[in-house]
């Protein structure tokens, strides 16, 4: 028993020192003693409990080690030490692992104290480390000044971060500026792909597989581009949007959380901590997160008030659609027709009365016929897995042939000058068919597997090339194509195909957690043909369309503009003109937004994240 609540005490610290992290990495909450101890409490009964639990079960593998009974006191100071040692080392690795991994979702300020939090509770690790050898070595010679260094590291290490923790600043009221409508005599058409990936298409297209990549590759300009770590697919297709970093825009997740007491929402959940598994047991309370919550501009918003009319289908951070000179169907629009929630889902469309009569236009997973999955398929194979590929291919299918029907009808109707559509199939089938595609990197995939599987990436890629050559043919001589995906797609670890199965994912085996590069094509009007694009970024997207669109950049825009892409007599005939931000001018805000719990998109039982 006396192992135990030494154990418990220890594991308390580390809920303490949980908590800390998750109040570092939301700077937007405030620092107020409800909030801290509402989060400690919340880190107390879950991951407390089960760091006091490992304590304990490490204090028996000691004793089994040594052959001997600890026979500690009730809160012992030698075996305190050594646990509260292990739980500051443990905090220290976490706050380094998300300092690194979540640079550009969080602002430098908050870098600058998490960077101290992480060097200090590191030190006070060390020095526990130091002073549990010492007694280890001997005994109690010294005991006072051992406790005081020990006391003094350990209180500095939950004292100080949340001490130097700046407090949430409100946004400065920006004086707004008129804009005179600059139509422009070019038009972009926009073609986003969830998952594709240079690394695929630059072999596929040497082998003739896929014709109008190459066309669009040869005649254009093409490379790599850079996505965002972690890769959330809201938090970097808003990027690509908006120009910004996550920690700008502030579409970090799918999902905001709240702990109990606390009217704030937390919206970024280090890495190494599980809040939809408490969301589940009903610690937290999980809130969907919506277009409405992006604190910049986005390409379209910025172009519709400077006149231009634009065509926006199913892009990520769309939801609710907002009034632009031109339309929008949101990413949720195919969900609501679907599986019929209730409440419906407002504001799904812009103008709304598009909602309606685009809903005969929907396809059903199951309109999918045979024949059509014989294409990615092949049928005639018999292979006991228990693997539902059906749904998973019929719902990719049926997303994209979705919103290719749509946009079509849209485009031909309102002819947009910039038109924007995004695809999501791909990443579906990248997800669960990725064994296939690669089996040398898995090892376990039998002939059968193949022979049914192994080509349905490769057809899916082959469908979408299909969509590309109708984009290339009806392209006019003063428009712009533009290719892009966000992130591609890798073969999942070995340790995530070990833990999936147990989460109920068995067929799982393609990941983008590690940003895996995606691709950028720019072809048509303005664009160097055969050019090479090095070291692109999602961040340039939003500067690069603007200039071709001859608007200026903005100075707010961490991007760059993708000079390496354009033919020399556009570079040189138009100069590239900045302003210091697009929150200056007289942009339409968004509509009001509160904190309340709900969303409208919490009708829906689970989004369909890009995982």
């Amino acid at each position: 028993m006396r192992k135990l609540t030494n154990s418990l005490a220890a594991g308390q610290v580390a809920a303490l020192l949980i908590a800390e992290c998750i109040i570092l990495f939301n700077p937007e909450v405030p620092h107020t003693w409800t909030n801290v101890l509402s989060v400690w409490g919340t880190c107390a009964l879950t991951y407390g409990i089960a760091a006091g639990l490992g304590f304990w079960v490490l204090l028996y593998f000691v004793e089994a080690v040594r052959g001997t009974s600890l026979s500690p006191a009730w809160l012992s100071y030698r075996v305190l030490t050594w646990l509260l040692m292990l739980a500051l080392a443990g905090a220290a690795a976490l706050l380094w692992y998300n300092l690194v991994s979540l640079r550009q979702f969080i602002p430098p300020e908050t870098l600058r104290v998490v960077a101290f939090t992480a060097t200090v509770v590191t030190a006070a690790s060390g020095a526990l480390l130091v002073v549990s050898l010492f007694h280890y070595s001997f005994g109690r010679r010294g005991a006072l000044v051992s406790y005081a260094v020990s006391g003094l590291f350990l209180v500095a290490a939950l004292t100080l971060p949340l001490i130097m923790r700046p407090e949430p600043v409100a946004e400065n009221v920006v004086p707004r500026m008129p804009l005179e409508e600059n139509p422009s005599s070019r038009r972009l058409t926009i073609v986003g792909i969830e998952s594709a990936s240079m690394a695929y298409v630059l072999p596929a297209v040497a082998e003739g597989k896929l014709p109008n990549f190459a066309r669009l590759i040869e005649g254009g300009a093409s490379g790599t581009l850079r996505t965002l770590y972690p890769t959330e697919s809201l938090a970097v297709w808003t990027s690509i949007a908006t120009g910004k970093f996550p920690r700008q825009h502030g579409l970090k997740a799918f999902y905001r959380y709240r702990f109990p007491f606390i009217s704030t929402h937390f919206s970024l959940q280090p890495r190494g901590l599980d809040f939809p598994t408490l969301d589940r047991m009903g610690v937290l309370n999980r809130t969907a997160v919506t277009a409405s919550l992006r604190r910049t501009q986005s390409f379209w918003s910025i172009l519709s008030r400077f006149g231009v009319h634009v065509g926006l289908l199913r892009w990520w951070g769309t939801y609710p659609a907002e009034e632009i000179r031109g339309f929008v169907v949101s990413e949720y629009f195919h969900r609501q027709v679907r599986e019929r929630f209730d409440p419906a889902l407002p504001d799904l469309t812009y103008p709304p009365e598009l909602s309606d009569r685009l809903s005969e236009y929907v396809v059903l997973p199951e309109q999918i016929d045979g024949d059509t999955l014989s294409r990615f398929v092949d049928t005639s194979v018999v292979v006991r897995d228990g693997f539902r590929w059906q749904s998973a291919l019929r719902r990719a299918l049926a997303d994209d042939t979705t919103y290719q029907t749509i946009g079509t009808l849209l485009r031909e109707e309102m002819d947009p000058d910039v038109y924007a559509i995004y695809f999501f199939g791909l990443d579906a089938i990248g997800h669960y068919f990725t064994r296939y595609h690669l089996p040398e990197r898995f090892g376990d995939v039998s002939d059968e597997e193949i022979r049914k599987y192994g080509r349905t990436v490769e057809s899916y890629y082959r469908y979408l090339d299909t969509i590309l050559g109708g984009y290339i043919q009806s392209r006019q001589e003063n428009e712009t194509i533009l290719v892009l995906s966000g992130h591609g797609m890798e073969p999942l670890p070995i340790i995530r195909r070990v833990i999936e199965p147990f989460k109920g994912n068995p067929h799982l085996s393609g990941y983008h957690e590690d940003s895996p590069d995606g691709l950028l094509i720019l072809y048509g009007s303005g664009i160097a043909a055969g050019a090479k694009i090095q070291g692109a970024s999602v961040l340039d997207i939003t500067p690069t369309l603007l200039y071709l669109m001859g608007l200026p950049l903005g100075r707010d825009m961490p991007g760059s503009l993708r000079a390496d892409a354009l033919e020399e007599e556009l570079v040189r005939t138009q100069p590239v003109t900045f302003i210091s931000s697009y929150h200056n001018f007289l942009i339409e805000p968004r509509r009001a937004v509160d904190d309340d719990d709900w969303s409208p998109l919490d009708a829906i039982p689970e989004l369909e994240v890009p995982e």
